[in-house]
């Protein structure tokens, strides 16, 4: 182990994950030279949270916005630490679950470009999609409950425990 990882420990949530994300991430610990702790998440609840009053407030006298549905042709998921873009994995194609490795060159600079714009955090995902011949954001999330499709899970261990190493 890195004498500068002695003090990080990722945490291993098994069951909200699958078996084989699971196994990737333990070996990836492992390899890179950190601790983990596997732990069992307990779900909050099994039931939608109840409310004193409507929370959507939609009325016969709402307004709403209509549009053409968009026709997104490829959506991407980016793991960015310190605004770069680490590792990447196609999960859709035409509104299909469709994951491979990787992402084009062009979606990289566009979510890089955005990042030097804006950031939630220092280390967080970015969807992408293709949207015609423009790309948008679909939405920025926490790396911690992101799903891996086929993004480099050594690369992400690597790449976030060295960032918290380095803080």
């Amino acid at each position: 182990m890195q004498s500068s990882f002695k003090n990080i420990q990722w945490v291993v949530q098994q069951n909200l994950t699958n078996q084989e994300d699971l196994k990737m991430l333990k070996d990836s610990c492992e390899k890179t030279g950190v601790k983990y702790q596997e732990v069992f998440v307990i779900p909050f609840s099994d039931a939608l949270p109840s409310f004193d009053t409507d929370p959507v407030n939609i009325s016969a006298k709402s307004r709403v916005l209509v549009s053409e549905p968009y026709n997104i042709a490829y959506e991407w998921r980016l793991w960015i630490v310190n605004k770069k873009v680490i590792t990447a994995s196609q999960y859709r194609k035409y509104f299909q679950l469709n994951k491979k490795p990787g992402c084009p060159a062009a979606v990289i600079e566009f979510a890089e470009a955005r990042c030097q714009e804006y950031t939630p955090n220092d280390i967080f995902v970015m969807d992408v999609c293709l949207c015609g011949d423009e790309y948008f954001i679909v939405e920025c999330g926490c790396m911690n409950s992101a799903g891996f499709y086929k993004g480099d899970i050594e690369r992400i261990v690597k790449e976030v425990t060295t960032f918290f190493a380095g803080c």
